[in-house]
């Protein structure tokens, strides 16, 4: 009676135990459930209800680890997207959308630490925005340190900082052409002057130079004191005509400050003791430092070159002209590698035709075994005998397509290969002989086999893609087994090489690789098969045909070609094999557009008066401003926004006919900041001056994309009192540029405050924000003498559709 009264207590606790595991069971399914309905929220970017789910599914299953990695795997996504979506509310300047996003960001992930880095950032970028615009403003003055101090707290803050990282590299510019030729003098340098000495002592014509540029020559001890020059020419820069000076008497300059240079004799060792040398480091982003390297060396004769192969380093030491010649160089030469995505199909046709029709007659009749004991029963009876005949009704037809569809990117003039399909092993039987019996080894090679692509792409600058194609399709088959018990295995290849060029985006197609298989059998009965006629049914015959053929298509995409140099890297002047230099000689022209000084030797005659200048940065701006007649003594340069001082044109006698003096002219914009696609509007240069002005010369600058000029008209400022004025404008639409020049006719000096001008424009296109730059203005004063000048930087127009 025991054992049947345990037998409940058995069904019993195998009852609990069912319970329990279909309890275990719908646990974990009801958490797998709820993984995916986790990842399909996110999905549908309901990114907060997704984790949740998630993380409640890994809370109830620790042990899981599945469960962990579909959670990390879908906070990181998570924390990815939404961070993209705080950048993308950054770059459209939505700055508080941005801030919530990252606030997201952090709730989803709070030790995520870009999330807290960008938090900071995004705390302080008002901030920063503030102190960048300070950085901005003090450049426009051109308070360099200042500018170079409040950047560098923006970056401190922000490393990233789009505006303050432009910014520093417009500082960095600034310091190396500073660094590059330091100490400046350029305002006086580039005044054009006339000189005419014939056999004069080189200390005469130095000291009549000084004394109307206001230079100062220091000459070294070892200079000759007895050294003679020669010179005749006609209106070129101070900085040309001391270099003449310089070349003939086989001496060398450096400038000390502001306005003192050093002459010394151009000897190796002088040369070495006074020119000045300048360390920059360059960082290449493309190019080999090794290469790079080389060309400077082979181009610019450079020996003291230090490269790091680590950081792709390349530091040079050497004179600021060579430093300023390696900058092009290595720009147009640090370029990235074109690269080319290419679209690559093959495909395997395969047709197969088989048929089989006829009788299959038996080459041999076998009968049931046994022993015949009484031949009488032969005519009572059967003997059995299996025949064999077999009827063939078979007809079969295939078609196979194996398609293979890679997209390989790969560099330009680098190789690519693809295999795709098996290593197939393959056996070899080693035989070592001994004393004994022999020692078999087996070595296993693996042979791949399959589709087998490579290719080398050249890419040209016309976007033409040359392309060096391999191909093989092979397949392998095992033969019988050799004594040896090695299988042997029989490969079917085909290849093809060739070189092609192609068009981005234009296909070839390279076909006609075939393999043409037919084979015919017959089985026929002897003599009764070779029957014409009735043979047929005393015969089976069968026909396989199969024809393979590959075809490949490939198609380049270019993704990237080389970045042809600007147009000021296309030819670069580099002096002599001796002296290298980046501009050319006697070619700089007036670049501060300074008067002309007029200078000749005491044993000529009577010298002539400086021709009345023009006060313009560009040649044709000037010759507008000379046939309005405008005497203008110095131009400043905007948007630097500076007072600028120039020489004044003298006399033979070396007397100033006029100097600067007084505050500066203010200039200003007055017009619309917001205009639509084709609405023409007005826009005037005022001018605010408290000395009176004789005549303005100016040049502006626009995009002719972006407007068209409809008129130019002139203002009340000089018109002042009963006499006219004489007004010129011209226009060069293929540059933007716009040059004017205004002149009183009577040369009475009036007020000069008011509107100096008004343009009349056309917006062309929606571009945002469209500016209109002030090049550069030369006023001019009651006395002939040049007035500094303060001027707003360009005026702003936001262009809406």
């Amino acid at each position: 009676m025991k054992p049947m009264s345990s037998l409940p207590r058995l069904a019993g606790r195998f009852a609990s135990l069912l319970v329990v595991a279909m309890l275990l069971g719908a646990c974990a399914s009801a958490s797998r459930q709820m993984r995916d309905e986790g990842l399909v929220l996110i999905d549908d970017g309901r990114v907060e209800e997704g984790l949740a789910l998630l993380q409640q599914a890994a809370a109830e299953h620790p042990g899981e680890l599945s469960y962990r990695v579909a959670l990390i795997r879908a906070r990181q996504l998570a924390v990815e997207r939404v961070l993209a979506d705080a950048r993308d509310a950054e770059m459209a300047g939505e700055g508080e959308r941005a801030r919530d996003a990252y606030r997201r960001a952090q709730a989803i992930d709070p030790e995520h630490p870009r999330v807290r880095e960008s938090l900071r950032v995004a705390a302080n970028r008002d901030v920063l925005s503030g102190i960048d615009a300070q950085a901005r403003e003090a450049m426009g003055r051109g308070d360099v340190d200042a500018a170079e101090r409040l950047n560098a707290n923006v970056l401190a803050l922000d490393p990233s900082h789009d505006g303050a990282r432009a910014l520093k590299a417009e500082i960095d510019r600034v310091r190396l052409h500073q660094a590059a030729s330091l100490p400046q003098m350029r305002s006086k340098l580039h005044q054009p002057v006339s000189l005419e000495f014939r056999d004069a002592p080189l200390k005469m014509v130095l000291d009549v130079l000084s004394r109307a540029s206001g230079i100062n020559f220091l000459l070294d001890k070892d200079v000759r004191s007895g050294t003679s020059v020669t010179i005749f020419v006609r209106d070129v820069p101070i900085e040309d005509a001391i270099e003449l000076l310089l070349v003939q008497s086989q001496l060398e300059r450096r400038l000390i400050n502001e306005n003192t240079i050093l002459i010394y004799p151009n000897t190796p060792q002088k040369v070495k003791e006074f020119q000045d040398l300048v360390i920059k480091p360059f960082y290449l982003t493309n190019g080999d430092v090794k290469q790079t390297q080389q060309m400077l060396k082979t181009i610019l004769k450079a020996d003291d070159v230090y490269i790091d192969e680590r950081l792709n380093l390349l530091v040079m030491r050497d004179t600021p002209e060579a430093i300023r010649l390696a900058e092009k160089l290595i720009a147009a030469q640090d370029l990235a590698e074109p690269e080319v995505v290419l679209e690559v199909e093959v495909l395997e046709v395969t047709r197969s035709k088989l048929t089989e029709l006829g009788l299959k007659f038996p080459s041999q009749l076998v009968g049931p075994g046994g022993t015949l004991e009484n031949a009488q029963i032969l005519n009572g009876g059967t003997i059995g005998l299996n025949s064999g005949l077999v009827l063939n009704l078979k007809k079969e037809d295939g078609d196979t397509n194996i398609l293979a569809s890679p997209r390989i990117r790969v560099r330009s003039r680098e190789q690519a290969k693809v295999h795709i399909g098996d290593r197939v092993p393959v056996v070899t039987a080693i035989v070592t002989p001994s004393t004994g019996t022999p020692v078999t080894t087996d070595q296993i090679q693996y042979l791949d086999v399959g589709l087998k692509l490579e290719v080398e792409p050249t890419v040209h600058l016309d976007d033409d893609v040359a392309i060096r194609v391999g191909l093989e399709v092979s397949t392998f088959s095992r033969l019988p087994p050799t004594p040896n018990g090695t299988t042997p295995i029989q490969v079917s290849t085909r290849n093809a090489h060739t070189m092609l060029r192609l068009h981005d985006g234009e296909t070839q197609v390279l076909m006609g690789l075939l393999r043409d298989d037919d084979t015919r059998t017959a089985t026929k009965v002897p003599l009764l098969g070779d029957l014409p006629g009735i043979g047929r049914l005393f015969s089976s015959e069968l026909a396989d045909a199969k024809k393979t053929e590959v075809v490949l298509l490939i198609t380049p995409h270019v993704v990237r070609n080389v970045r042809r140099p600007d147009m000021s890297l296309a030819g670069i002047w580099s002096g002599t094999d001796s002296v290298l230099r980046v501009a050319q000689p006697l070619a700089r022209g007036r670049a501060s557009g300074a008067p002309l000084l007029a200078v000749a030797s005491a044993a000529m005659t009577a010298s002539r008066d400086a021709s009345p200048p023009v006060a313009m940065n560009d040649a044709g701006a000037a010759a507008v401003a000379s046939e309005a007649g405008v005497a203008a003594p110095a131009a400043a340069a905007i948007p630097t926004a500076l007072a600028t001082t120039a020489v004044t044109p003298t006399t033979s006698g070396g007397r100033a006919r006029g100097g600067t003096s007084g505050k500066p002219v203010r200039y200003s914009w007055h017009g619309p900041r917001q205009v639509r696609v084709g609405e023409a509007f007005n826009l005037s240069l005022m001018s605010d001056s408290e000395a009176p002005l004789t005549a303005t010369s100016l040049q502006m600058r626009i995009d002719p994309a972006e407007f068209e000029v409809l008129e130019i008209t002139e203002g009340s400022a000089l018109r002042d009192g009963d006499g006219g004025t004489a007004f010129r404008q011209r226009v060069y639409p293929a540059g933007g540029r716009i040059a004017m020049g205004v002149m009183r006719d009577d040369g009475r000096a009036v007020g000069g405050s008011g509107e100096l001008v008004t343009l009349r424009l056309r917006a062309r296109k929606a571009a945002g924000e469209a500016l209109v730059h002030l090049s550069s203005v030369a006023p001019v004063g009651a006395e002939q003498q040049s007035l500094p000048v303060r001027a707003s930087g360009p005026f702003s127009v936001e262009v809406v559709p």
